[in-house]
This record gives structure tokens, C-alpha cells and sequence, in this order.
């Protein structure tokens, strides 16, 4: 935990200084839920999220159900280096430095990156036993391994197994979970198109157990899209936060490089 209830710098890092503030970052046996519309900036939260831990010699164990290792090794490079992620992809940028950073958390445990989809929380208390993170990052809860119909049940029986597997374990978690009413809809009464509206607690598909169970819970929505190339504006709604304050920040997500940065 921080030192102390005002300290800026907590111990595991959202990587936004005011989130930090706000929230006290992400606290040891408590989930921290990331929710978004689908291509809305999960990811790119969490891989912000990734780097700043590993730079303070954080553990962090990242299990990613829908891009591969390597994919989010890209992001990561994206990230570090400051260039477009497909640029990466095609060789044209010189990123052997940057690489070998990344190899070093590997060696060093303090990075692991699982990639297999349809996880379940036999995994996850495998990894946390193996590699003893600070940080685990699910990205998403989605993608969990649907072993029957009852989406509800499957959801709730997995986040009590990651809140107990968490709290054994003394590791914080932040999981990405997307939303179920679409950020755009047709208003019967005024027959108009509502364009990217404000998402609220009741938008986590599947389950409202996602915020129940979550310590705190943040609201990814655009503000504005195209403020510049590669450049929306995105509102982060700390939207439940038990151990310190709700509120909002405006964040710059440039998803050609998978940043995300506050605005001043």
C-alpha cells in the first residue's frame, strides 16, 4: 500500500498520477475492474499499466486472451518506443534495444505473458504459485473458459476463485471487462442517433458481479474521436473506488502507439 493515504506514489501503479491519487492504485488482494466498449482502450490501459510496474520492479503476470505473447510484445515496443505498432510489425523500426529490456524482465522473472484462451481459475492460481506477482492482469474476463450456458454463474465462480486465489497470494489484480449496451443507439423518443454515451456501473456484460466483486472500478468512454491522427480523447470515470474517491480524468489514448497519457 502507499505510505500513506496522500502519498502520490503507491505502491503498484496505475500509471496515471491522478488515478493514483484518486484511487491509491491498485491494492494487494482486491480486483481493480477496467470496463470499455469493444476497441474502446483496454488494452492499452493495461499495457501502460504492465510498463510502469516493471520499470519499479514490480512482478506482473499478464494473461491475455485474445492477442498472442507476441502481439503484446508489439504493444509493449509500441509503447517504449513511441511508433506505430504496425510499423513494428513490418521491421521498420530498429527496436533491438527495447527488446532486450523486455528479455531482461523475462530473466529476471518479473514479466510472464500466458496467451492460451479460455482461462479458468485452475490457471490462474498455477501462475500465481509459479511466478508470485505483484500485479495480475487479465485482459479479458470475457474469454474465460464458458464450460456451461449460465454466463452469470461461470463470471461469479470465477471472480470468488481470483478474489481468494489474490488475497492468498498478497498480489493485486486488474481485469478487463467489456460492456453490453452498444456506446451508440437510436433514441425511440427523439428519434435521433446518441453518439458514445456514458457508460455506468450497469454496463458490464454478463454480470453485475464484475462490480460487486471489484474493489474498484473504472469507466473507459470517448470523449472525442480523431482529436488528431491516431489521437482520441477517452473519459476515465473512476466510477466505484471503496478505499479512496470517484471522480473522472481525461485521458489521450494514441492507439497507433498505445499510449495513453492524462491531460494537465
Amino acid at each position: 500500500y502507499c505510505s500513506s493515504r496522500n502519498s502520490p506514489v503507491p505502491e503498484i501503479t496505475t500509471a496515471f498520477r491522478e488515478i493514483d491519487s484518486k484511487t491509491q492504485g491498485y491494492r494487494r488482494g482486491v480486483i481493480t475492474a477496467i470496463g470499455a466498449w469493444t476497441s474502446g482502450g483496454k488494452t492499452t490501459f493495461l499495457i501502460n499499466s504492465m510498463l510502469s510496474n516493471l520499470r519499479a520492479n514490480k512482478k506482473v503476470v499478464y494473461m491475455s486472451t485474445e492477442i498472442s505473447e507476441n502481439q503484446v510484445i508489439t504493444k509493449m515496443l509500441s509503447n517504449m518506443i513511441g511508433a506505430y505498432y504496425k510499423d513494428i510489425e513490418r521491421g521498420d523500426i530498429n527496436f533491438d534495444a527495447n527488446l532486450e529490456q523486455i528479455d531482461k524482465w523475462r530473466q529476471n522473472n518479473l514479466l510472464y505473458i500466458y496467451d492460451e484462451p479460455a482461462i479458468n481459475s485452475s490457471t490462474v492460481k498455477l501462475l500465481i504459485s509459479a511466478y508470485k506477482p505483484d500485479l495480475l492482469i487479465i485482459d479479458h474476463i470475457h474469454e474465460i473458459n464458458m464450460t456451461s450456458n449460465n454466463v452469470f454463474y461461470l463470471i461469479t465462480s470465477f471472480l470468488n476463485d481470483v478474489r481468494t486465489i489474490i488475497k492468498d497470494n498478497d498480489c493485486a489484480c486488474v481485469m478487463a471487462a467489456q460492456f453490453s449496451r452498444p456506446a451508440r443507439y437510436l433514441d425511440k423518443n427523439t428519434g435521433k442517433m446518441v453518439v458514445n454515451r456514458e457508460p455506468s456501473l450497469y454496463d458490464f456484460k454478463g454480470c453485475g458481479e464484475i462490480e460487486n466483486k471489484s474493489n474498484t472500478a473504472l469507466l473507459l468512454s470517448y470523449l472525442k474521436e480523431d482529436i488528431e491522427d491516431g489521437k482520441h480523447l477517452l473519459k476515465c470515470n473512476i466510477a466505484k473506488c471503496r478505499d479512496g474517491e470517484k471522480g473522472v480524468v481525461n485521458l489521450v489514448w494514441d492507439w497507433k502507439k498505445t499510449k495513453l497519457e492524462e491531460i494537465k
